[in-house]
């Protein structure tokens, strides 16, 4: 048994002892009944999964069911913490990191007010809020801030939301 991600392999290249874990797309045993990977419930435990039953989880018209969702790729569906669609390997929106904090405020945040700290304020960054408070009368934290500001506005959103939770 591989743990090996096949993303584009179809139903009959695959072995008749073998299913792909409808979360994360990894090849296991059909006797499985969850992933050893990522531990999803896997759905008909004890039976390879057919063509049948392959072209109906794919079809657009589908209803997903219990934590599923569809795939913007290809309209299959997919479970809702899986990173990518095990079918056509397009990334799950609904899985990606959420921020409470919004980068373009922040980023104004840092350009207009920057010198006193506020934008350390928004983000949760107290201690630095302070520091930046402490020195706000040698104009250091204003460049600061106004470099910080142009980072924000500029990173995306995935990555500024992986940073500040």
């Amino acid at each position: 048994m591989t743990n090996d991600v096949v993303r584009y392999q179809s139903p009959q290249q695959r072995a008749s002892d073998e299913k792909f874990c409808h979360a994360c797309a990894r090849k296991m045993h059909f006797d499985a009944a969850f992933c050893p990977d990522c531990g999803a419930p896997q759905p008909s435990a004890g039976k390879p999964q057919t063509r049948s039953e392959f072209s109906q989880e794919t079809t657009p018209h589908a209803r997903p069911g219990m934590n599923q969702v569809f795939c913007i790729g290809c309209g299959g569906t997919m479970h809702q913490t899986a990173n990518s669609c095990p079918k056509c390997g397009a990334r799950n929106p609904s899985s990606a990191p959420i921020s409470s904090k919004d980068k373009n405020i922040a980023g104004l945040f840092a350009l207009l007010l920057g010198g006193i700290g506020a934008h350390h304020f928004y983000l949760g960054n107290i201690g630095l809020g302070i520091l930046y408070l402490l020195f706000c009368w040698t104009f250091i934290p204003m460049f600061i801030g106004f470099i910080e500001g142009l980072v924000f506005l500029t990173q995306s959103d995935e990555n500024f939301a992986r940073k500040y939770q």
